[in-house]
């Protein structure tokens, strides 16, 4: 029997995941509560005008960023797990 691949990238996600669950619903209540949603901005002009667009990333996208965690390789670890148990049966 081979031993569980290493999982770091996981264990990371899994240890920040509670705060960064609050957070997510904090955004998601300011979206759908609130009508407020995060978006970037260009200036325009000296005179500080302004061009706002929505934020082209996701919420799962910025707080991977902000705890930084590599998404790529979370996928690439679950996908050893899902290997590592399906060659177990």
């Amino acid at each position: 029997m081979t031993t569980l691949p290493p999982c770091p990238e996981c264990m990371r996600l899994n240890k920040v995941s509670k705060e960064s669950n609050k957070i997510e619903a904090f955004l998601d209540w300011l979206t759908l509560a609130r009508g407020i949603s995060l978006c970037t901005t260009n200036t325009l002009s000296i005179e500080q005008e302004y061009e706002y667009r929505p934020c082209s990333e996701s919420i799962e996208q910025l707080l991977a960023k902000y705890f930084d965690i590599d998404m790529k390789k979370v996928g690439a670890e679950r996908q050893s797990l899902l290997d590592y148990i399906l060659d177990q049966q």
